[in-house]
C-alpha cells in the first residue's frame, strides 16, 4: 500500500487530535449504548399495571358473547 508522501501527509499533531477525537467520539456512542440498554431492559422489567384492566375487558367481552347465546327470557 502506497504512502503519502510528506508533502500531501497531515501534520502530526492534526493526526493525534483527529485520533484523540475519534476515540473520544467511540467511548461517548459506546456509553450511550450502554446507558440505552440499561433503560430499555429496566423499562421492560417494570411491572405491567394495565393487565388488571385488560384482564377486565376480556372478561366484560366474554360476559358480552355469552348473553348474546343466552336464550331471551332466561336470567
Amino acid at each position: 500500500m502506497p504512502t503519502a508522501s510528506p508533502r500531501h501527509a497531515a501534520p502530526l499533531w492534526l493526526r493525534r487530535l483527529l485520533r484523540r477525537r475519534a476515540d473520544r467520539l467511540q467511548n461517548l456512542w459506546s456509553t450511550l449504548l450502554v446507558l440505552a440498554t440499561m433503560a430499555s431492559c429496566a423499562w421492560l422489567a417494570q411491572p405491567d399495571f394495565d393487565l388488571p384492566s385488560a384482564r377486565t375487558a376480556e372478561a366484560t367481552h366474554q360476559q358480552m358473547a355469552l348473553a348474546r347465546l343466552a336464550p331471551i327470557g332466561r336470567p
